[in-house]
């Protein structure tokens, strides 16, 4: 029997729903993580029943949980309680947040190559997120190595968001993603040379990649999933409102998007932003964009009751992998406009599903945003096709997908 491990020191799910499909499908599957584990882990259970745990941390907490079909038996469980201290820390010294979250990463890649290296007669499959694979790779022997990357190549990355601060200076102390230090690159860099296959979520991440000069023949695209079992009861109203939700900096295109807003002119219209942010840009976009509804993170099933109120959900991205939120707001029927640097043409269909804008053009955008708020129509046709757009990417077909992808199917 094929026997397949599974690496990921962070919280991407796409790790995760991978070995549960391998698992579905009767490989025998080892899941290694840090920061997922099991219902049942006591982790788990001091942090539901308490009444103490904060209410943002409990959620941050309780979104780990491993998805449904990934068997406790083949769970290694590692590190859950220096998980719980490292989101102590990183709320208590959140200018550490960097250096903790990449000791946390060197602590799990050096266990998960003394594990691969104890097992390594055994495997014919290593699988390993990004920034996770190092130790691994270099223990696999004679196992196939695959490295999971869940965004543009780092170089490409460097290279464009570099350029974005020349060209936007105000919101150049917003980036992100482009600062990478020069170990940790050297690192991503053995990681892609040692892998015999790497698995983007997009045709623009496999295109960065090829850029960089990696062959074409290594790369498979497997887009990302989203969960189709829960769909709230959309709620709108009268009122035009326009959603982001993630991650607030300028790596996500925000500055477009808040200069399409006002651009458009939309009357009554609402924008709604969702999403983690430091003090520094909540305070410059309260400052120049006061009218703006501006919300903290929420976990998943409350975020999804939000983009089910909203019209449209904008994900104006400079670099991304995919755009998971994207495809999460159209499963609740709130099509998503989204630039060609995320998962576009791979899901979208332009007019039909959803919208593409250009990267960096507010103009466009407020075109875009204009025209869409000006027939209800046509928000609704779309509005029922994104929906069943969204569920040809359930996570069960990301799992079997990807274990095509691989060259492991049954």
């Amino acid at each position: 029997m094929s026997r397949i491990v599974v690496l990921s020191a962070g919280t991407h799910p796409e790790p995760a729903f991978l070995a549960a499909g391998a698992s579905r499908a009767g490989f025998s599957t080892m899941f290694v993580s840090s920061a997922l584990w099991p219902s049942d882990h006591p982790l788990m259970n001091l942090v539901r029943g308490s009444s103490l745990v904060p209410q943002r941390f409990k959620h941050e907490i309780l979104r780990r949980e491993l998805p449904l079909g990934l068997e406790m038996s083949n769970t290694r469980r590692r590190a859950a309680f220096g998980e719980l201290l490292l989101q102590s820390g990183m709320r208590l010294s959140p200018k550490r947040t960097r250096e903790m979250v990449r000791a946390r990463t060197l602590s799990f890649r050096r266990a998960a190559g003394h594990f691969v290296a104890e097992h390594k007669g055994e495997l014919e499959f290593v699988i390993a997120q990004y920034t996770s694979a190092l130790d691994a790779f270099r223990s696999a022997g004679a196992a196939k190595r695959v490295l999971l990357y869940p965004i543009a190549h780092h170089r490409w990355m460097r290279d464009f968001l570099g350029q974005e601060a020349e060209r936007n200076p105000d919101w150049a102390p917003f980036l992100q993603g482009h600062d990478i230090l020069g170990e940790d690159e050297a690192d991503l860099d053995s990681e892609i040379e040692l892998a015999d296959l790497i698995i983007v979520p997009s045709s623009f991440a496999r295109d960065t990649f090829i850029q960089a000069g990696v062959a074409g023949s290594r790369i498979r695209v497997v887009p990302l999933g989203t969960d189709i079992s829960t769909i709230p009861q959309a709620t709108r109203t009268d009122r035009f409102t326009v959603m982001f939700a993630g991650q607030l900096n300028q790596r996500k295109g925000i500055s477009y998007l808040l200069d399409a807003f006002d651009r458009a002119q939309i009357p009554e219209a609402r924008l709604v932003l969702i999403g983690g942010a430091g003090e520094d840009i909540r305070t410059h976009i309260r400052r120049n964009y006061p009218h703006v509804d501006i919300q903290g993170t929420r976990p998943r099933w409350k975020l999804k009751l939000a983009m089910a109120e909203a019209d449209v959900l904008v994900m104006p991205s400079l670099a991304e992998g995919f755009g998971l939120v994207a495809l999460e707001a159209m499963s609740v029927g709130t099509p998503a406009i989204v630039t060609p640097h995320t998962f576009g043409g791979d899901v979208i269909t332009d007019g039909i599903d959803g919208w593409t804008t250009p990267v960096g053009q507010s103009e466009d955008l407020a075109r875009l945003l204009a025209s869409v708020a000006s027939d209800r129509e046509q928000l609704a046709r779309v509005s029922d096709a994104a929906v069943a757009t969204s569920h040809r990417f359930s996570w069960d077909e990301y799992g079997s997908r990807a274990m095509s992808a691989i060259g492991v199917v049954r």
